[in-house]
Order: structure tokens, then C-alpha cells, then sequence
């Protein structure tokens, strides 16, 4: 079996219309082989509109995989990382309330690690929000078969772009590339209306700010010297 380059990995739940927006994009813009993986709930009450996607916007080897188990954010990426583990050279987290914009950017991120680091490391555009941490990033899949996560599982939404940031700052293996933009359309910014997902999502800020503190002061050590390790003996 052929290794592709990216897997986009994008939970989704209650967004159809924001999934089609992305998935067009991806397609308009994408100049790899570079294939949207989406996770919904069955119990999501707009599954019927999910499920639409598959037979009128997917390309091949897109997906739209729907599980019995809901699941949050974080669980979502995790398990799609998870059942395309070895299919892909890198994987992306975006949200579906993200839309790529420059074309070529899978190709640009994809470059710039293996440019910069020699094929193991991070890489994240400028969403139209800040720079400091990456709400949009692509990392070498190699990182998450040694953490065992794309996400910190401790988390449920939030948090998780300051684990990324952390983790390539203390490997010395993170760049971002402000010229590849990809827009982050979200409430916060007033480019988004908020609806159920995003009450749900606001009520999960405190538990997460406390489960990255503790990731950070037991076990953010271990994490970055496990990527450290991958990059080769100079790097440790």
C-alpha cells in the first residue's frame, strides 16, 4: 500500500455546511496528496447533511467516518490519527471552522519540515488570529506514533495548540509559516454565530486549563524528549 502525504483530520459536530466549506477549499487548494478525514457523531442531529457529503463533495480518499461512541475534540482526532496510522507521511489538525486559503500550503507546511527539521517536526500557517501558538498545524506522523497522540488525551477542546507550541519549542523542531494562510472563522473573531457546539465547547475551558497545567509540569518533559529522540542523537 501507497503512503499518501496528509491526512486532514477535522471533528465535526452540528457543521455540515462548515465541513463542505472546508472540504471545497482543501480541494481548490490542497497541490498534494492530500485527503480530509472527518469525524461525526451518529448522534449528531445533522447527521442526514454529513452523510450527503460522501456521496456529493468527497473525492477519493476523502472521508466522513461516523461512530456510536460520541466523542469530543480531542478523542476525534486522536482516533482518526489512530485508524490511519501508517497511510500517511503527515497529519493535519484543522477545525471545521478553518478554511485554507493559499494554494499549495500542504506542500508548503510539508516542505518547511522537511527543509528545516529533515522530516520530523511541526509546521503551522497564520490563521488571521495570532502567532504564538498554532490553532491550525501539520505535524510528521512519526510524532504521534511515539506520543501515542495528536492531542494530549487529558484534554477535551482547548489547550491543545499550547501543548503543540511547547512540544516543537522544546525540540527545537516548530515553524511557522506566516505567508500560507488559513483563515480561522470562529466565534471569538465574530465570523462564526454561536451555536450549541460552541456553548458546549466554552463550558470545557476551565477543566482543560488545568489538565495543560499538570501536562506541563509532569509530563511535558517526557513528551519533548520523546520527539527530541526521533530527530536523532544531536538533538537530545
Amino acid at each position: 500500500m501507497s503512503i499518501a502525504d496528509l491526512a486532514v483530520l477535522v471533528p465535526s459536530r452540528g457543521r455540515p455546511e462548515n465541513l463542505e466549506r472546508l472540504i471545497r477549499a482543501v480541494h481548490d487548494t490542497a497541490r498534494g496528496r492530500t485527503h480530509v478525514v472527518a469525524g461525526v457523531d451518529q448522534d449528531d442531529g445533522r447527521l442526514k447533511d454529513y452523510i450527503r457529503l460522501r456521496r456529493e463533495v468527497l473525492l477519493p480518499g476523502d472521508q466522513v467516518i461516523t461512530s456510536n461512541h460520541r466523542r469530543n475534540l480531542v478523542e476525534w482526532t486522536n482516533h482518526l490519527a489512530h485508524l490511519h496510522a501508517g497511510q500517511y507521511r503527515y497529519f493535519a489538525s484543522l477545525g471545521d471552522d478553518m478554511v485554507p486559503r493559499t494554494p499549495g500550503w500542504d506542500v508548503k507546511l510539508m516542505g518547511a519540515i522537511e527543509e528545516d527539521f529533515g522530516g520530523t517536526g511541526i509546521a503551522y500557517p497564520y490563521d488571521g488570529i495570532r502567532d504564538d501558538i498554532p490553532e491550525a498545524y501539520l505535524l510528521s506522523a512519526d510524532i504521534p506514533a511515539a506520543l501515542g497522540w495528536v492531542m494530549e488525551p487529558s484534554l477535551n477542546h482547548w489547550y491543545n495548540d499550547n501543548v503543540i507550541a511547547d512540544l516543537g519549542h522544546g525540540a527545537g523542531c516548530i515553524r511557522q509559516l506566516r505567508g500560507v494562510i488559513v483563515d480561522h472563522l470562529n466565534v471569538g473573531t465574530g465570523k462564526a454565530l454561536v451555536d450549541q457546539t460552541a456553548i458546549d465547547q466554552g463550558g470545557k475551558i476551565a477543566a482543560d486549563e488545568a489538565a495543560y497545567k499538570v501536562w506541563f509540569r509532569e509530563r511535558r518533559a517526557a513528551d519533548v524528549a520523546k520527539v527530541k529522540a526521533l530527530r536523532g542523537p544531536a538533538e537530545m
